[in-house]
């Protein structure tokens, strides 16, 4: 298993609110080398995704919109009590 990889990937359906747990076999890395080469065979959304614990949870971020980044990361921060 390449060095960063938990050889887990979080699966996050927007649309139906579910998250699912993907455990692609050593294959799939040697082919999709790096998080570029991942992000490229994955479509990625842009999503308040809070994992803890090895659990995941989708929380409402309509309040971080628009928001510049220092911003967003303070409001997460205090939001989650970090």
């Amino acid at each position: 298993m390449p060095y960063g990889y938990n050889g887990r990937i979080l699966h996050v359906d927007l649309t139906n609110g579910k998250i699912k747990i993907e455990e692609p076999d050593p294959a799939f890395y040697r082919k999709h080398v790096g998080g570029s080469a991942m992000g490229a065979y994955y479509p990625w959304k842009h999503i308040y995704l809070w994992v803890r614990n090895g659990e995941a949870e989708l929380r409402d971020a309509a309040h971080l919109w628009g928001r510049f980044t220092a911003d967003v990361e303070d409001a997460v921060r205090e939001e989650l009590e970090l």
